[in-house]
């Protein structure tokens, strides 16, 4: 059977001493009008900004980048903050517009030593047993449609490759029914370099 096309960006499932991911995440600040829709799964990094509560901020990653961890929440004020006079939109609680007129809180699993699953491309290219445990940057992909919560981002089947300066680790595939090698298949995966890893990186 076919494996089915329903990306999902990366969704937190462990941590690489074999316990399972219990939702911990913190929080991170989206500037008002960023100019990126933000889903559920999508993965972000850091950004040289803050709130006036102190809280640092994080952008929308890119494919290549090196990341501070996955949006496992979306909060529509600064926790704490009144409703009252708030710009709440309780159409849009699981994502953040593009266009969004106040600034927006992510919740992020951003553990170095996380263990997250990923769905691969369409191309069967590099689906392999043998590449299984091969790292692999990312497709950077909005959902249709974009109020769709969840991500579309993908692993990029073309980059899938033994390169140690790839950003993502695969860990082989996802041990469930219906999702076999090839075309769409979901795989476990960790980050081969993480912004809070430990080793020396230059600050944002």
């Amino acid at each position: 059977m076919a494996n089915t096309n329903a990306p999902f960006g990366g969704r937190p499932v462990g941590h690489l001493n074999g316990s399972p991911y219990n939702g911990q995440a913190n929080i991170y600040y989206f500037a008002a009008s960023n100019g990126d829709a933000v889903h559920l799964g999508d993965f972000v990094k850091s950004k040289a900004a803050g709130d006036a509560n102190g809280i640092p901020g994080v952008d929308l990653a890119a494919g290549t980048d090196t990341v501070r961890g996955i949006v496992v929440g979306i909060l529509p004020v600064y926790p704490g903050t009144t409703m009252a006079g708030s710009a709440l939109n309780l159409e849009q609680p699981n994502y953040i517009s593009a266009t969004n007129a106040a600034a927006v809180y992510v919740m992020v699993a951003d553990e170095p030593d996380l263990v997250f699953e990923i769905q691969t491309g369409a191309t069967a290219t590099n689906l392999v047993a043998t590449k299984l445990n091969n790292n692999f940057s990312l497709t950077i992909a909005a959902p249709d449609p974009t109020t769709n919560p969840y991500s579309a981002t993908i692993v990029d089947n073309s980059t899938i490759n033994t390169t140690n300066t790839l950003k993502f680790k695969m860990l082989g595939l996802a041990q469930r029914p219906n999702n076999a090698i090839g075309a769409y298949q979901v795989v476990r995966a960790m980050f081969n370099s993480h912004e809070l890893s430990g080793a020396a990186a230059t600050a944002i």
